[in-house]
């Protein structure tokens, strides 16, 4: 996609090329990922991704007939092909009675606040791979826990949906992930793969507590009881939820 062309402005030119090709109604779902994703495998960071994905998804009404197709590529060559995808589709598929057409333009569609920060839309990957090592940093502090599976992911994420009843919405946001997962080692003992993650669309989430959470799950693992009388017992097979 060229440079000069947004995905709201790629959505309206694709909505026009359906109309073209016999559409009666199309919708255009354009979506845009950018930023940095890092990977830890036990105790060291194994990978660091540059995060670059997009897609068009072109959904066409023939009349009561409709179609679908979708692109990872935002050239106009691309869209194009699946634009024609999508048309011919519609054409050759059974008339849905239940089909009323696309939605038009509404009031009452929400505007959703505090999904974007221009700090994280706008940050380097030296500062993704700080907050790595701080969850090293943590992981090592704890005895015998290993930090096995562990990620940090940050990305600007845009968003536009056209259509041809009038519908131009734009979303832009911003989302960072940490996930962390551990075991402890301990007298020959090898506890289950424990899980924490967190998240949120404004700030990189406290990777330390992520990293502390799933520790102290971790622990209440190793406590091994032995020569229990027979009897029922409570199982607790997750201390939290």
């Amino acid at each position: 996609m060229s440079s000069r062309v947004s995905p709201a402005e790629l959505g309206v030119v694709a909505a026009r090329w359906a109309t073209r090709e016999g559409a009666t109604e199309a919708e255009v779902y354009v979506s845009v990922v950018r930023g940095y994703s890092i990977d830890i495998k036990t105790n060291k960071i194994e990978t660091l991704e540059v995060i670059d994905d997009a897609g068009v998804g072109i959904r066409v009404a023939v009349g009561k007939r409709t179609g679908f197709a979708y692109t990872t590529g935002l050239e106009f060559r691309d869209v194009k092909e699946a634009v024609a995808r999508a048309v011919k589709q519609a054409k050759a598929a059974p008339e849905d009675k239940w089909w009323h057409g696309f939605p038009g333009p509404s009031r009452s569609y929400p505007e959703p606040g505090n999904i974007f920060n221009p700090v994280l839309a706008r940050i380097e990957p030296e500062t993704v791979l700080e907050h790595a090592r701080e969850m090293l940093d943590t992981a090592s502090a704890v005895s015998d826990l290993v930090l096995a599976r562990g990620s940090i992911s940050v990305y600007r994420v845009e968003r536009a949906v056209v259509n041809t009843n009038g519908v131009h919405r734009i979303d832009v946001g911003t989302t960072a992930v940490v996930t962390a997962g551990v075991t402890i080692r301990r007298e020959g003992l090898v506890t289950p793969m424990i899980y924490e993650f967190d998240a949120s669309r404004v700030a990189i989430p406290e990777t330390s507590r992520v990293v502390e959470r799933a520790a102290e799950t971790a622990k209440l693992c190793t406590t091994v009881y032995r020569a229990l009388p027979t009897g029922r017992y409570t199982v607790v097979l997750a201390p939290k939820v």
